[in-house]
């Protein structure tokens, strides 16, 4: 859909008349054409570069790059350049990345996630875990850990960090999309001790593996903001060393640096092995609350008790019945971010856990969660745990030894 207007109708006739005119006219833009967008409000430049952006396809790049050099527009520009389908748009947006604005900087990496979603080579500019050690103020950060995601969406994040002062410390951090930061602690170690604690939180079946320093702080930023959120009061420890968890945002997940997203959604067996997951020791124990998931297993203890005499379709499609609208209502656009968000930081573990095609598959997963994904009940993941969530409680509440299979 067009954006309207007098003022966006003469920007687009400017645009029109320069992209109609021979090539060397675009590299050195007409006054007309900037002055005809900056008669526009930022807010109405944006959505219409957007539209310059689908139309023009590369024609419209070294417009996009003159307006990042307009502070007012700079953001907009970045924006619209995700759109810009070529690998030409990349550079441009490298270059806006070391803007000194951070809208400027979130609306580049945003557009660089939009190109790559969409397959589009896109170098990387910083690896994914850079072997230098990282520095923060006067503190140098030696290594950073985090481990998978636990069945209450709780993280453990791990530092290990050197200052002049009191040189080196061990910092542990607990912190859930649900509660916030919960734990914290930070004592003097040295390197073999450190490792030695790493060692034993291996042995009580957490699963912990390297990733960027810059990328660890943001967690624990995410998680702070959940304390912010709920008003839930942070650890007080926490608060001393809270400025060694400053940094950029990330725009997205870490898993998205490792794996083409545009590849695992253009393989549809992937989601059809969401049981593997539930296979692993970092999912296995993920099941919906009981609370949720407790008026769904009555009704169907309450169906399979029934005197009603049912033909095996029947009591098939009454129990199918249940399941569906217990994927629909427990999994609100809420409960999916959640859930999306868990897949993704299991997939980046599974990943550097040497275990690619549960990382594609956990991937996959996760993309089937976002806002545009498919309905609750066609998603073999939330059926699944539905699925398995139900039995559970099923068994516990007839007292019986094993879990029993439903709706198989």
């Amino acid at each position: 859909m067009q954006v309207g207007g007098p003022e966006v109708e003469s920007a687009r006739a400017a645009i029109s008349d320069l992209l109609a005119g021979p090539p060397e006219a675009r590299a050195d833009l007409p006054d007309k054409v900037l002055s005809s967008i900056k008669a526009l409000s930022p807010e109405d430049a944006g959505p219409f570069l957007v539209e310059a952006a689908k139309a023009g396809r590369l024609s419209v790049i070294p417009l996009l790059d003159a307006l990042l050099d307009e502070p007012r527009y700079a953001a907009q520009a970045a924006e619209a350049l995700g759109f810009v389908r070529s690998e030409d748009a990349a550079p441009v947006l490298r270059k806006a990345e070391r803007s000194e604005s951070k809208a400027v900087v979130k609306s580049a990496r945003r557009a660089l996630h939009r190109l790559k979603s969409q397959g589009i080579p896109v170098e990387e500019a910083v690896p994914s875990v850079p072997s230098e050690i990282a520095l923060v103020g006067r503190r140098r950060i030696l290594k950073s850990m985090l481990s998978h995601v636990d069945s209450r969406g709780s993280q453990y994040l791990s530092l290990l960090i050197s200052a002049p002062l009191t040189g080196i410390e061990g910092i542990d951090l607990i912190g859930g999309d649900q509660q916030g930061i919960t734990d914290f602690a930070a004592a003097g170690t040295t390197k073999r001790d450190y490792e030695e604690h790493l060692a034993l939180a291996a042995e009580h079946h957490m699963t912990l593996v390297e990733a960027p320093s810059s990328y660890v702080l943001f967690r624990a930023r995410e998680f702070e903001a959940v304390n912010r959120e709920k008003e839930i009061p942070l650890p007080s420890d926490y608060q001393i060393y809270r400025d060694l968890f400053q940094g950029e945002d990330y725009e997205c997940a870490l898993i998205y640096q490792e794996i083409d997203a545009q590849a695992v959604r253009n393989d549809p067996s992937l989601p059809d092995r969401a049981k593997a997951l539930f296979e692993t020791d970092e999912c296995g124990p993920w099941f919906i609350p009981e609370d949720r998931i407790e008026p769904f297993a009555l009704q169907l203890i309450e169906a399979e008790e029934s005197t009603l005499v049912l033909s095996e379709t029947a009591q098939e499609e009454r129990t199918d019945r249940i399941l569906k609208t217990a994927c629909y209502e427990i999994f609100t656009p809420e409960v999916r971010a959640l859930y999306k968000r868990r897949l993704e930081e299991n997939a980046y573990v599974f990943l550097k856990t040497s275990r690619e095609e549960l990382a594609g598959t956990a991937l996959a997963c996760a993309l089937q969660l976002a806002p545009d994904g498919p309905a609750p009940s066609a998603i073999p993941f939330v059926q699944e745990l539905i699925k398995r969530s139900v039995a559970v409680f099923v068994a516990v509440e007839r007292k019986e030894p094993r879990i029993h299979r439903v709706g198989s």
